[in-house]
């Protein structure tokens, strides 16, 4: 069987301006794109535009005051601006009771006081002084004794008395000396505790009155008189001074 082959036809060619017309929407498009993505372009030129914001300004070494204790402000004794030394009180908070206690412990301690207590020393010395002249006494009537009987004058019984007599005011003589010696510590150890717990006292009082820690000034209270306070509450904020000399 034969096959007759035929050649396809070619398609028509298509003039040279109707690529041009496809090809240039193309482009257009491409294009098009292009110029929506954005961009940047920095400039030099003069500042045209201020920002405001609003801040606080704080000195880098100033610091805020703290009350060791709470309760009610009672005195403010400086003023915003002020310069104060280091050391110099600031403001007071009211409570009897730390006033009462250092007044307490003061007493405490006077009546504790070593030169208060020389009575019940020298009663005790006079007590040893006593009792050494009793076993001296006895010592000398114990050495006689022994002579006598030894020359076969007397009886065992008066020299065995004399000896017991010369025992007993010797312990006596040797204890005035131990209570002496234990009424004077407990003296030394009352008038310590006693100037010991008026130094607790008066440090508790002090912590109810707020001192500055610098020499500068009091850039600014924040609370006023009569107002409550608590250990946590900020009381003033002083900044150090460059110089000193106004400071009072």
């Amino acid at each position: 069987m034969n096959v007759t082959r035929y050649p396809l036809p070619c398609p028509p060619a298509m003039p040279p301006g109707r690529w041009l017309l496809l090809i240039l929407p193309m482009l257009g498009l491409l294009a098009g794109c292009r110029d929506k993505a954005e961009r940047v372009k920095p400039i030099w030129s003069a500042i045209s535009e201020s920002v405001y914001a609003a801040g606080t300004a704080k000195s880098g070494r100033q610091y805020q005051a703290f009350a060791s204790a709470g309760g009610i402000i009672q005195t403010v004794f400086v003023h915003e601006g002020d310069s104060v030394r280091a050391g110099t009180p600031l403001l007071a908070i009211a409570s009897d009771v730390p006033q009462l206690t250092q007044q307490n412990a003061a007493l405490a301690a006077r009546y504790a006081a070593l030169a208060t207590n020389q009575s019940q020393l020298e009663e005790a010395r006079q007590r040893i002084a006593q009792q050494r002249r009793t076993m001296q006494n006895d010592l000398l009537q114990r050495t006689r004794q022994r002579q006598l009987w030894q020359q076969t004058i007397g009886t065992k019984l008066a020299l065995e008395q004399k000896e017991l007599a010369y025992a007993g005011s010797k312990t006596a003589y040797e204890s005035a000396v131990l209570s002496y010696q234990t009424l004077k510590k407990q003296l030394d150890f009352a008038a310590a505790q006693a100037r010991k717990n008026l130094q607790i006292a008066q440090r508790q009082a002090s912590d109810f009155v707020l001192r500055s820690k610098i020499d500068g000034l009091v850039y600014q209270l924040y609370r006023e008189k009569g107002e409550a306070v608590t250990p946590q509450t900020p009381l003033a904020r002083a900044t150090p001074a460059t110089s000193c000399s106004k400071c009072r």
